[in-house]
């Protein structure tokens, strides 16, 4: 917590920025009010920005998985063999494709598993 302090006091007056990625949102979370005076002297010098699952998808698929039309018919191609086997796939080819090679319920269920 100490460093995360001071990364903080720090960025106040330089142009440096620390960014960084939770999958639990710490500083309201009632499994750490053992520490709870620490965790808000750390969150007065962070802002808080919280990442929905369509925010994640997005990112992955635009960012990290962005593909060109000729590969998107291909994978289509490819889905459209294995729809039959699997539910909803034809419902949300087009999700499947953004994403693919990842499963897009991989996101909701692996990441984002404790947040309901």
């Amino acid at each position: 917590m100490s460093f995360l302090r001071e990364i903080g006091e720090i960025c106040k007056d330089l142009r440096f920025r620390f960014i960084a990625g939770l999958q639990e949102t710490i500083f309201d979370n009632q499994r750490f009010e053992f520490v709870a005076h620490s965790l808000r002297r750390v969150k007065d010098r962070f802002e808080q920005i919280l990442i929905t699952r369509q925010d994640i998808k997005f990112v992955v698929a635009k960012r990290l998985l962005k593909k060109t039309a000729q590969q998107k018919t291909k994978i289509e191609h490819h889905l459209t063999r294995f729809a039959p086997c699997y539910d909803s796939v034809n419902e949300r080819m087009d999700e499947f494709i953004s994403l693919f090679p990842i499963h897009p319920d991989y996101i909701d269920t692996k990441i984002f598993k404790n947040e309901e």
